[in-house]
């Protein structure tokens, strides 16, 4: 392996290859290890390697402007980050009993842009702060963001399908979670324990076994999400009271919207008080209309003919079939705003054409 320790600065780490079958880890309280390790250095770039192996990896202790990045991790630990602030970017972790990314007891890490797939946990943040978890793939993970003791993280625009939780906050204090996609998850898709003062917020959460839980969590807001099509709730909140609304007018949407304001399912009282029905790819078709109909409800144009799903249904075509509309049934629409548009332009000419004249001198 190689190692890079004790106040070292400025190091470079460029389009190597490591490779073990055997080796041991590189965490620091297992021994005999193999990879890279780093201690008490700065400035670290590592760009273009390729890691394989059971046992290599990358391990920084007490470092600072360490840089990772368009590197493949292939069945193996991954990187780890005690005391260290880390940015991860544009890499590949794949195929391991092993984590991607563990930081912990960091500051200002980010990890953005990169793809994990068929891990334990993508990415792990304990006992840190300041991070950002940004526009990531998560495929078949345990945990696609496991954050737990971690403040005013930001974890937003990641994608974390099939895994068996999506994203795991606990013991967590005013961190932001929003505008992610999780979907198909095997557990649960967030999962809130002991957090409190975090910001929940324009996420899609859909077909899971179950959409979002709060334990024993308290002072959290939650609104702008789509809880939608998940097995066994959407939501479902216990011990303790949380915001299910901005205040001013933004709830949640629904699979269903039964009642206004929506009783939150659990033993708290807490309601929604503007939600509204799922329709997650806005195309007109609620979300549970589209699962009926086997349609994408994250695509307004499941078969790419071009034709908005509920057009589709309107006029009796197939929205799964491309091209099964005839032009007989959309040209009505099509003539009357071809009409509405040429009629505009007439009378804007006519209408310029009177002020000039009226002005002219």
């Amino acid at each position: 392996g190689v190692a890079i320790t004790i106040y070292l600065t400025k190091n470079v780490l460029i389009n190597n290859i490591l490779l073990t079958q055997h080796g041991k880890s590189v965490i620091s309280w297992l021994v005999d290890h193999q990879g890279i390790d780093c201690i008490a250095s700065e400035n670290i770039t590592v760009k273009n390697i390729i890691l394989q192996g059971r046992g290599v990896g990358l391990n920084f202790y007490d470092s600072t402007s360490v840089t990772i990045t368009s590197s493949q991790f292939i069945s193996t630990r991954g990187v780890y980050g005690l005391y260290s602030s880390l940015t991860i970017k544009n890499s590949k972790f794949m195929d391991s009993d092993y984590d991607g990314i563990f930081v912990v007891g960091g500051r200002n890490s980010t990890i953005f842009g990169n793809l994990f797939k068929n891990l334990g946990n993508a990415i792990n943040f304990y006992y840190s702060e300041n991070g950002t978890v940004e526009n990531n793939t998560v495929i078949r993970c345990d945990k696609g963001v496991n954050v737990y003791e971690t403040n005013s993280t930001v974890i937003r625009y990641n994608r974390i399908i099939e895994s068996k939780t999506g994203v795991n906050l606990q013991a967590s204090r005013s961190c932001n979670v929003f505008s992610n996609v999780i979907s198909k998850s095997k557990a649960i898709g967030i999962d809130v324990l002991l957090a409190v003062d975090n910001l929940i917020c324009d996420n899609k959460v859909y077909l899971n076994k179950r959409g979002i839980r709060l334990d024993y969590s308290i002072n959290n807001v939650i609104f702008g999400n789509h809880f939608s099509l998940n097995n066994d709730y959407d939501a479902l909140e216990e011990m303790h009271d949380n915001q299910w609304d901005d205040g001013i007018g933004r709830g949640n949407f629904w699979t269903r919207c039964t009642e206004e304001p929506l009783r939150i399912n659990g033993s708290t009282l807490s309601v929604d008080h503007f939600p509204k029905v799922s329709d997650i790819d806005e195309d007109g078709l609620t979300d549970a209309r589209e699962f009926e109909l086997g349609t994408d409800i994250d695509n307004p144009d499941s078969d790419g003919d071009g034709v908005n799903d509920s057009v589709e249904v309107e006029i009796g075509s197939n929205p799964l079939i491309p091209n099964s509309y005839s032009l007989t049934e959309i040209a009505p629409g099509l003539m009357i705003m071809a009409v509405m548009i040429v009629g505009v332009i007439i009378w804007t000419k006519r209408y310029y054409r009177a002020t000039l004249k009226r002005y002219s001198l």
